[in-house]
């Protein structure tokens, strides 16, 4: 375990985990090509999850607010909005959004040759 200020890195057997204190410390230490904030809500360009999923998402960071609102203003500032704007995602809470975007992403890593 490491800490550097106020980020916490821990590795073991080959895994990292890297904890900040905010979405910006995140995005300055990892510098993504891209930055995905995924909701439910109706706040940016508005998709569906096969039209999400089928973009060049290579080193791109994929987050989902931890809270039922949404991301705060700041946040929203770091990334591109990525609505998942479908009538069965405005229902369900944003961990289990990130749960069906990552099966899928799994499930189509799994296909390619």
């Amino acid at each position: 375990r490491a800490l550097v200020g106020s980020e916490m890195c821990i590795r073991d057997s080959n895994k990292s985990i890297l904890v900040t204190t905010d979405l910006r410390d995140a995005v300055n230490i990892l510098t993504p090509k891209n930055v995905y904030l995924v909701t439910s809500h109706y706040e940016g360009e508005c998709v569906t999850l096969n039209e999400f999923l089928n973009r060049d998402l290579n080193e791109s960071m994929i987050v989902f607010s931890g809270q039922d609102v949404g991301f705060r203003r700041a946040e929203l500032a770091l990334g591109e909005v990525v609505s998942l704007g479908l009538d069965e995602f405005k229902a369900l809470p944003p961990l289990s959004i990130a749960t069906i975007v990552f099966y899928e992403l799994c499930r189509r890593f799994k296909e390619k040759p």
